[in-house]
């Protein structure tokens, strides 16, 4: 939901976080369009693709997301049919050294 050169939404986290100024540097967003590529590639939301490599890690076992709204709910539920191939998880990892 947060854009590089837009207003964060009203009452957002990021709206109200002196923290946000320090931690969406450029080179994070830079970071942010690159994994967005990846999640318009395969059809995924940005909440998909996170959730999907956390469950990719050998080490995770599950993940719990929280959610405030019902349409949360169903896509952190939709993470299920999320298979990223070793491919994917390379160029994560590479946008995210």
């Amino acid at each position: 939901k947060y854009r590089r050169g837009e207003d964060y939404p009203e009452g957002s986290r990021m709206a109200a976080s002196e923290w946000a100024r320090a931690v969406l540097t450029d080179r994070n967003w830079d970071r942010l369009d690159g994994l967005r590529v990846i999640a318009q590639e395969r059809d995924l939301t940005m909440t998909q693709l996170a959730l999907g490599w956390m469950l990719a890690q050998p080490a995770v076992a599950t993940v719990i997301a929280g959610a405030t709204t019902a349409e949360q709910v169903a896509e952190n539920a939709a993470v299920h049919e999320v298979h990223l191939s070793d491919e994917d998880l390379q160029r994560i990892d590479e946008i995210t050294k």
